[in-house]
């Protein structure tokens, strides 16, 4: 994967389904040159948008890189690779009514460390952070305010005729 960014300059990432982690799991393999991590770990590579990496078929959010540069990480021997977000496909239900991605209802794997895998689940939404706007993380009066919010946030978007008396 990594001479083919170097040599196409081009690249993927794409979240997998959490029925396929063990599949993505073995694309980390150091498979020989002429070996396809598609077809060995049984991915299905899929063009589109005019892009030349491609992306995987079963992955419900694929996103597409132009490489920018790479950064050696001396402590570890490893490398970090930066690149510009060329194109986003995602599943348009995966959308929310802001237009954020929700991850949870994409199913896809989170990673951590080299091989544990995890579902995703959406915890909260919370706002831009803003030293003056800190909470207290006073229990109770951060709890109140929390859920205050939230009951005002769904009486908006459930009950769109109850504003100001209507």
């Amino acid at each position: 994967t990594y001479e083919n960014i170097l040599s196409n300059g081009y690249y993927t990432i794409n979240h997998i389904p959490n029925k396929m982690t063990i599949n993505s799991h073995y694309t980390s393999a150091k498979f020989d040159e002429n070996v396809s991590e598609f077809d060995r770990c049984k991915f299905t590579a899929e063009f589109k948008s005019n892009f030349i990496a491609p992306f995987v078929k079963e992955s419900p959010l694929q996103i597409g890189l132009k490489f920018k540069e790479e950064v050696p990480i001396k402590c570890n021997n490893t490398t970090m690779i930066i690149g510009s977000v060329e194109h986003i496909h995602v599943e348009k239900e995966a959308l929310d009514e802001e237009g954020y991605i929700n991850l949870e209802t994409l199913n896809s794997t989170g990673i951590g460390g080299l091989n544990s895998y995890y579902s995703l689940k959406k915890i909260d939404t919370y706002p831009y952070a803003r030293v003056d706007q800190t909470p207290s993380f006073s229990k109770w009066k951060d709890l109140k305010h929390h859920y205050l919010s939230k009951y005002v946030q769904h009486v908006k978007n459930h009950f769109p005729g109850e504003r100001n008396g209507k």
